[in-house]
């Protein structure tokens, strides 16, 4: 009776035990947890582009165009625009609820596609003979009613990239225009 009683309590404790880590895994989950270990700090925002996204002057909506299933991509392109999704999703969490980040996977021939292509994203062929379905690797940044698109990210502009999108945040989020003034001795 007594080592059936022993059995039951450990039996229950392991069972209490499993209950606690699924919980603690669910938890964890949600939680998005990131530490750029590189010297030069590859993957952390700039303090610029932290100042500016904490000071945005209105909502922005950033849409990704990526293309994710296609089973022609390169793994290195695959690799890059999830690069590029989590550098989004950095300013997305450091505009504290300002920015919007909507990842899109345009297929072929839906209406996906017709949108990534009326904002000016630019699909490309993959395969060495420029046939079948075209790529998707482009920004749009929606402000109101301002729009700037990067048609297309290319493996050679991952150095400047957080440049590129801060300059395109920056654009649709201003809300007023440089104004010119003339000097002239001429009647203007």
């Amino acid at each position: 009776m007594k080592g059936s009683r022993s059995t039951f309590t450990g039996l229950a404790g392991l069972l209490v035990l499993l209950v606690l880590l699924i919980l603690l895994n669910v938890l964890a989950g949600s939680w998005r947890l990131r530490v750029d270990t590189t010297a030069e700090r590859l993957y952390t925002l700039s303090e610029g582009t932290r100042a500016l996204l904490r000071d945005l002057p209105r909502d922005v909506t950033l849409k990704f165009y990526r293309t994710r299933d296609a089973a022609e991509l390169p793994s290195a392109f695959k690799q890059y625009g999830q690069r590029i999704e989590n550098l989004l999703a950095e300013y997305e969490s450091a505009s504290r609820g300002r920015l919007q980040l909507e990842v899109v996977d345009p297929k072929p021939d839906s209406d996906e596609e017709e949108w990534a292509l009326r904002y000016g994203v630019l699909g490309q062929r993959m395969d060495p003979l420029g046939e079948g379905p075209a790529a998707f690797l482009g920004l749009v940044a929606l402000a109101g009613a301002r729009q700037s698109a990067l048609p297309f990210f290319a493996p050679s502009d991952e150095p400047k990239l957080e440049y590129l999108v801060t300059r395109l945040v920056a654009e649709v989020s201003a809300t007023n225009r440089t104004k010119l003034g003339v000097i002239s001795a001429l009647p203007v």
